[in-house]
């Protein structure tokens, strides 16, 4: 073996096993010599069924390199010349085997799947169908974005759901949470309660209803900097306003702190001294109605509804 040749330790347990096994076989064989099989299983520590497959592997090697090499004619009178030399036992061995033995062949690599690769053609239809699931109110999501693509095209290349969110990425979509983004989709009971309000509202004016809507804001709101210091609380504003403008009497001017905070019942008490001062400018016959938003502070759980608190005695549960 040259110089310098690296040697792995796999490669040098399997010699040691060689070494060993022939050293132990000085004063005669273990295994019977016909028995080539067993003797090579032993030397090599491998299994008989890898052995078969090497021995299969190097059978083929050597046919094929029969085939490649042309054959060489030999002359009679080197052929008849015999060396007065006396050759060694080993190195004859070893000059038999280094020609016999064929070069073996590299392991196989198992090929990965191969990389989709999608068309323009592809790419728009992919934003065709994206578009077409907003257009119909569905959720544009990855199951059913995929459904809509093999059912408008059963040879479409991408098969997975991680391929289609790999080329959506690819063509500029991004995954977000719905819940701090504008989404075009609304839920049926959404739509369906906004149609209510659309319909109470044409008839509140077509009644000639005078409609107030309510509204609370801070004073501070929309400034440049998010977190200030500040030498005092934050002021709350609730009004409630019309088509003529602010109804300036209801217009209540707060501080927000720890011991005044906006609940149910601070509102329930201005909506209902709200509701007086109304009804008192505008007489006993005037229908008025008041929007307001659906803000938690707004309403309050009756005493059947509320949950269960740890503090509660049996019976007041």
């Amino acid at each position: 073996m040259p110089q310098g040749t690296y040697i792995s330790l796999e490669l040098k347990k399997a010699f040691f096993r060689v070494i060993t096994f022939v050293e132990n076989e000085k004063h005669g064989a273990q295994i019977p010599l016909n028995n080539c099989n067993a003797r090579l299983v032993a030397m090599l520590g491998i299994s008989e069924a890898s052995l078969l497959r090497l021995k299969k592997e190097m059978r083929t090697s050597q046919v094929a390199k029969e085939e490649i090499q042309p054959h060489r004619l030999r002359s009679l009178s080197k052929a008849g010349r015999r060396s007065r030399r006396k050759a060694r036992s080993s190195s004859s061995g070893l000059a038999l085997i280094r020609d016999a033995a064929p070069e073996p062949q590299s392991p196989k690599q198992r090929p990965g799947r191969v990389p989709v690769r999608l068309s323009e053609e592809a790419d728009s239809e992919i934003r065709y169908q994206f578009q077409l699931l907003l257009s119909e109110k569905i959720y544009p999501t990855t199951t059913n974005l995929l459904q809509r693509l093999h059912a408008a095209h059963h040879d479409f290349p991408i098969r997975s759901k991680t391929t289609l969110r790999r080329n959506l990425y690819r063509i500029g979509f991004s995954y977000k949470s719905t819940k701090n983004i504008k989404i075009p989709l609304d839920h049926v009971s959404f739509v369906a309660q906004r149609a209510i309000y659309y319909r109470k509202i044409d008839e509140l004016r077509a009644a000639d209803s005078l409609i107030f809507y309510h509204d609370e804001s801070w004073l501070n709101i929309g400034e440049e900097k998010q977190s200030i210091w500040v030498d005092r609380n934050r002021i709350a504003i609730s009004a409630i306003m019309s088509i003529n403008g602010f109804h300036l009497p209801s217009v209540d001017i707060f501080s927000f702190s720890k011991l005044h905070s906006v609940n149910a019942e601070y509102f329930l008490n201005w909506i209902e001294k709200t509701a007086f001062r109304l009804r008192e400018d505008n007489g006993p016959y005037r229908r008025i109605c008041i929007i307001v938003d659906n803000a938690p502070w707004h309403c309050e759980l009756e005493d059947e509804s509320k949950p269960a608190q740890r503090s509660w005695t049996k019976e007041k549960i």
